[in-house]
């Protein structure tokens, strides 16, 4: 099992979408290398944070049939990442709609980040602080809706969840970020385009459901996935003592049942993401950490 096999979830009895949608761009001449694609987010990342003292990081999709509450996927691997960058004394701002703000601040202080900032949009209104207005500091999205071709922000079924966000694209403009990071499952999320050097037609031909780009846009078969590989990559570029540990990944997961974040996939409160079990899910996450410490 290699590492694109690993990141992309490719040996599950189910095919990821993220897997599905590389074998979709290959036929289409576009090869997309994780390994590859990782290495260039985590050197730009680094390099950017030789400047900047925080991060914003944005993350929550909402789920149809659990009434529009938040998946999992994405407020882990966000509230993962923080606690790595909060080690070497960069803050962390979250921005996140009203209805993820009581959880994201909840599952920080239950899973051991001590100083978040977190930044309550209304979909309503998508109004920003001043505070963020021309701030310039790095943006990571993990499992952020991205705008569809009609306008409009889909989940993997195409139903509209217009609704129930604020726009990523807002964010950018208001922040004027030096960087962009977007991390993804399947063609939804902002930035997703980024997987065709932004051409509008290929990513209609591979099935994109999102048209916006980004800087680095990083695909795995789950969004937590994709930042758990950021975050253990990050570490080594930055020479810190933190280390990546399943156990502490294994608590978040019980922090979000804790706080009422739900599977992606069905809609329920479970140790599960994306209808992957805590048990299959920590074998990948072992092999890819593996991976990466005999990488870095």
């Amino acid at each position: 099992m290699d590492f694109s096999d690993v990141l992309l979830l490719s040996r599950l009895q189910e095919p990821s979408r993220a897997s599905v949608l590389v074998s979709k761009l290959a036929e289409h001449g576009v090869n997309y290398s994780a390994c590859v694609s990782l290495e260039k987010a985590t050197n730009d990342f680094a390099e950017s944070l030789k400047k900047n003292d925080i991060v914003i990081i944005s993350t929550g999709f909402p789920i149809l049939k659990a009434k529009a509450a938040f998946e999992n996927d994405g407020p882990i691997g966000a509230v993962l990442l923080a606690s790595l960058l909060e080690s070497v004394d960069i803050s962390t701002v979250f921005v996140v709609e009203k209805r993820l703000s009581r959880a994201m601040q909840q599952l920080c202080e239950r899973s051991g980040v001590r100083f978040p900032i977190v930044v309550s949009i209304s979909p309503e209104e998508r109004r920003f602080p001043d505070i963020l207005r021309g701030a310039k500091h790095p943006i990571v999205f993990i499992e952020k809706p991205g705008r569809s071709i009609g306008g409009k922000y889909l989940n993997m079924f195409g139903k509209d969840v217009s609704d129930y966000i604020y726009y990523p694209e807002l964010l950018e403009a208001v922040v004027e970020p030096e960087l962009r990071l977007s991390l993804g499952d399947g063609g939804n999320e902002h930035g997703s385009l980024t997987l065709v050097g932004g051409d509008i037609e290929l990513g209609k031909k591979v099935g994109l459901q999102a048209f916006t780009t980004v800087d680095h846009f990083l695909l795995a078969g789950t969004s937590n996935l994709a930042a758990t590989a950021l975050t253990i990559s990050l570490s080594k570029q930055l020479n810190t003592d933190w280390q990546y540990s399943l156990e502490y990944e294994r608590s978040l997961f019980e922090h979000a049942k804790e706080v009422n974040l739900v599977d992606g996939k069905y809609g329920w409160i479970n140790m599960s993401v994306d209808g992957i079990s805590w048990d299959e899910y920590s074998r990948h996450l072992q092999v890819l950490a593996a991976l990466l410490d005999k990488k870095g």
